[in-house]
């Protein structure tokens, strides 16, 4: 877990205090910094800087957001649509917070794979993570969408069941992310609408074989502090 980086917006010195010693066991980078917010890996905010949330979500942030609050006064519902991904009360112990760092705090890219076909599934699972990082599965865009948010790529199967298909996904990431800020690499097979394929970052046609080729391209789109240099790639 070593080098990520953890923001912490906190108005209270003692709370600050508590969690920058329980981060220095962890071998975790801590910040104050609003501006450093975008490269961190875990954003943390008290129920008086909440909008934060939202605003990192608006622009563009894909770490994960923790509401460190004594007294929540909405439900968890509500807090999901401000950007938050966990509600964890105060006063917390050491364990306790603990193990919401470990439960959020990644040093892998999160992938988000839209695919139908079970064995394809599975296979690109298994690909994902032999590349080094956090698999985010799901078998169609309806599903994919409550994944969007955690996700630093979107893998998508452009031909899929359900009323929004690997199209109507990358149409709801552009708008939902204001442009390009959130790669997707199609997967596709037969002939297709080559000008809307073209629209994605990158496309690969079925069956995948050209796996190495997959792999990098990924890592040139992840973001930089989460670009992994395992083994298998210097095979």
């Amino acid at each position: 877990m070593g080098g990520a980086l953890v923001v912490q917006l906190e108005t209270e010195s003692r709370v600050r205090n508590f969690c920058s010693k329980v981060l220095k066991t962890m071998q975790t980078e801590y910040s104050t910094d609003p501006a450093r917010i975008l490269q961190a890996s875990l954003l943390i905010v008290n129920t008086k800087n909440i909008e934060q949330a939202y605003i990192a979500r608006s622009s563009g942030y894909k770490g994960r957001v923790v509401l460190h609050t004594a007294s929540p006064d909405m439900s968890y519902g509500d807090y999901k649509k401000l950007g938050v991904d966990e509600v964890v009360k105060k006063p917390t112990s050491k364990k306790e917070f603990r193990g919401v760092i470990s439960k959020h705090v990644s040093l892998t890219a999160r992938i988000l794979s839209i695919e139908d076909d079970q064995d394809t599934r599975g296979f690109l699972k298994d690909v994902i993570t032999e590349f080094g990082y956090t698999p985010l599965m799901a078998n169609n865009a309806e599903s994919a969408l409550e994944h969007v948010s955690s996700a630093h790529v979107v893998l998508s199967d452009v031909r899929q069941p359900g009323s929004i298909g690997g199209y109507g996904l990358l149409e709801k990431v552009r708008k939902q992310y204001d442009g390009y800020q959130l790669p997707v690499i199609f997967v596709c097979a037969g002939d297709l609408d080559m000008q809307r394929i073209k629209e994605a970052q990158a496309f690969f046609k079925k069956p995948l074989t050209r796996i190495e080729l997959l792999k990098h391209k990924i890592e040139e789109l992840v973001p930089d502090h989460l670009r992994t240099n395992n083994l298998w790639a210097q095979n």
